[in-house]
């Protein structure tokens, strides 16, 4: 990690893509992140409910 992040400061501007793509990938590693603990308790209900049956 020491090696790695004065060499990240010392690339220019220009070696980094649009600000916006990055923050659109952001944004969506967050919306991912954010959706996964639901998905996962509609899968365990659904488990609950075939327990029961």
């Amino acid at each position: 990690m020491g090696e790695f992040l004065p060499g990240f400061a010392a690339l220019p501007p220009s070696a980094f893509r649009d600000s916006a793509d990055v923050a659109d990938a952001i944004d969506g590693i967050r919306a991912a992140l954010e959706s996964r603990p639901a998905e996962l308790e509609k899968s365990a209900q659904r488990g609950r409910l075939a327990q029961q049956h």
